[in-house]
């Protein structure tokens, strides 16, 4: 590297003298027509020089961040191998080379998994029948249980069946996952949200068994998915003794899609 980055710097140098100079290599004045043929070798001489001395630069920087990222690696790989009880300093060159390219390749995918989450996991525009549904659903006393239902049947047709449901208490907002989007869903009032997502919750319990660990309803401090399940579960039960015909036929027992 070092070779190329003189022999760049050398060329550049004696083109600039080449294009700068008048004089023949006898020593003699040269015409016109003979500088300018001397002054475009001169030109091209540096410019070759020039592309010597960007592409040092360039693989300069690309082996200071390969030396940075093997460091990182390397303190990562000694993090690891403390926590399972191994020195490793005591390992051989080609163990430690075998680790390292472990942990790269494991970067490497959860790199591509994160990619694909995001491309995967962003919340999608509800379609016109879902906006339609909502829009009735805020505005008569239609049933959640068949509002949702009707939803989740536009949801399989488009994205796949909705699998988890999150909601909190006081918004007009809640969202529904299917296998690998999410969908937020809107309505006219807080009430009515809670209803929908109770809806969708014990809707999902007939051919989602995940739904219940999955979906994420905080309702109140003393009912809520993760710190309080016991409350949640009385307004739970609540809701299913209410509408207990209506998930019956709005959800049916189905085998998982």
């Amino acid at each position: 590297m070092i070779k190329k980055r003189f022999l760049g710097f050398t060329l550049f140098l004696f083109g600039l003298l080449l294009s700068l100079s008048k004089i023949a290599l006898t020593g003699a004045v040269i015409g016109v027509s003979a500088s300018s043929f001397i002054s475009l070798i001169g030109a091209l001489t540096m410019i070759g020089g020039l592309i010597l001395l960007i592409g040092y630069g360039r693989s300069y920087r690309q082996r200071v961040e390969e030396s940075l990222s093997l460091g990182e690696r390397e303190s990562r790989l000694k993090k690891m191998l403390e926590r399972r009880g191994v020195d490793y300093t005591k390992l051989g060159g080609k163990e430690q080379i075998t680790y390292m390219r472990a942990i790269g390749k494991y970067e490497e995918r959860l790199k591509r998994e994160e990619e694909y989450k995001s491309k995967h996991s962003a919340p999608l525009e509800p379609t016109q029948k879902i906006k339609d549904l909502l829009h009735k659903y805020s505005n008569t006393n239609l049933s959640p249980v068949l509002v949702a239902a009707q939803i989740n049947g536009e949801l399989k047709n488009k994205y796949g069946i909705a699998r988890s449901v999150n909601y909190t208490g006081g918004d007009l907002n809640l969202s529904v996952r299917t296998k690998r989007r999410i969908v937020p869903l809107k309505v006219s009032t807080a009430e009515k949200a809670k209803d929908l997502a109770f809806a969708f919750r014990l809707g999902m319990e007939s051919y989602e068994p995940k739904s219940r660990r999955d979906s994420e309803l905080q309702i109140s401090e003393e009912a809520s998915s993760k710190h309080h399940p016991e409350g949640l579960e009385v307004l739970l039960n609540q809701f299913r003794a209410q509408h207990k015909q209506e998930l019956k036929k709005a959800f049916p027992v189905a085998k998982r899609h």
